[in-house]
């Protein structure tokens, strides 16, 4: 997240709405294939869902928050987002990723986005994936995974580009919550997980900030809830660079309401979402 977390202090984040326990209540429906995309943790797994029809489909990479503390997110979170998707149109590919206290962290929860996003090239082989209408949604802490993918390929071994970046109630960029972070998550996490902060390592953060490298990305959505809007350097400096951006907020902000379909609050964003995922 930096997930079950806000600003406000931890115990208002999902007051009217849900919380992180409930979340993972919801109904989802069960994946067609459950499978590796790397070999170093069990985390290095995604979940695959396919609409019905021939396709090929719209894909979104959905990559789970959880203050990039092991134990507080899962894929399980996402999977209600997943089953909505699938039924409008949409395949998903819900991944796993290392995190702290698993061996995650910088570079290897990075990597392990970047490799997610590879194994997507194998599985268009196998099904009906469309790569060419590829989105990331990341959720709270998640919502990093996106910034740091639509980053302009640098090299031959790079997955495919995603067309459009999603950031449900997300950081952007992090390092504006850096002393936050420990209210928020119940611990510092932002220092450990770049492995520093800005002054120490400033291109690790450079990398995953819309203002210092600019996403190319055809179109992206910011969700606002509990966690602080985009700036409008940030939104100024994507539009500059050709993409489509919307910035929508729900009508009772909570936090996870925004990953929870059925809820009025994710009512009030399907709209948007299914113009950025290239949805029905």
């Amino acid at each position: 997240m930096l997930a079950a977390c806000s600003p406000a202090p931890a115990s208002d984040v999902s007051a009217g709405g849900l919380d992180p326990d409930t979340i993972n209540q919801l109904p989802a429906s069960k994946p067609m294939l459950v499978e590796a995309y790397a070999k170093l943790s069990p985390h290095q797994t995604g979940e695959l869902r396919i609409p019905k029809g021939r396709g090929p489909f719209p894909v979104a990479m959905l990559v789970h928050g959880g203050c990039w503390i092991a134990g507080l997110g899962s894929p399980r979170n996402m999977a209600p987002l997943a089953t909505w998707l699938a039924a409008h149109g949409v395949a998903s590919w819900n991944v796993d990723y290392r995190e702290l206290g698993d061996g995650g962290g910088y570079p290897q929860s990075f990597e392990d986005w970047a490799a997610a996003a590879q194994h997507l090239r194998a599985l268009a082989k196998r099904y009906p994936l469309d790569l060419a209408r590829l989105s990331v949604i990341g959720h709270s802490a998640g919502a990093t995974a996106g910034l740091f993918l639509a980053q302009p390929p640098t090299g031959s071994a790079q997955g495919p580009h995603p067309r459009a970046i999603v950031q449900m109630d997300g950081l952007v960029p992090q390092d504006y919550l850096i002393g936050a972070d420990a209210a928020m998550c119940g611990r510092p996490v932002i220092e450990r997980f770049m492995g520093g902060l800005p002054a120490a390592v400033p291109a690790r953060y450079h990398a995953i900030s819309p203002e210092a490298s600019t996403p190319r990305v055809a179109r992206a959505l910011f969700v606002v809830a509990v966690l602080p809007p985009p700036p409008d350097a940030t939104t100024a400096a994507m539009r500059k660079a050709g993409a489509s951006v919307e910035v929508v907020a729900p009508p009772k902000p909570n936090h996870f309401d925004v990953i929870a379909p059925g809820t009025a609050n994710f009512a009030a964003i399907e709209p948007a979402l299914l113009r950025a995922v290239g949805g029905r």
